[in-house]
């Protein structure tokens, strides 16, 4: 793969995470939660397919097989970064929709 190709391979799985992990939260409002922990379990997923695909550039860095950091991989970086931002958010959220939802069940 070039490094175009490997680029939009972190941004499709970045993009799929964040995808999941929002429509976790979706599913966790509506009291859905074992859709919520399945779509955050597939959010995970997503993201250590992209962070492979990281650690793998990284490596040939460290090996002096780089190559330069273009605005497209600098993109699919961002892309990954705001995805796991995403993901722990929404893990947050899916442990408060769960207390919001015992509170109201105790009531």
């Amino acid at each position: 793969m070039d490094s175009i190709e490997i680029a939009f391979s972190i941004i499709a799985e970045a993009g799929d995470a964040r995808s999941s992990a929002m429509e976790a939260v979706s599913k966790a409002q509506e009291g859905d939660f074992a859709a919520a922990e399945a779509l955050l379990a597939a959010s995970g997923d997503a993201l250590h397919e992209a962070h492979d695909v990281q650690t793998d550039l990284l490596a040939k860095e460290m090996s002096g097989e780089g190559s330069p950091i273009g605005l497209i991989m600098a993109h699919a970086q961002d892309h990954l970064m705001c995805a796991g931002i995403v993901k722990d958010m929404a893990s947050l959220l899916l442990e408060q929709w769960k207390r919001i939802d015992a509170l109201e069940r105790n009531r």
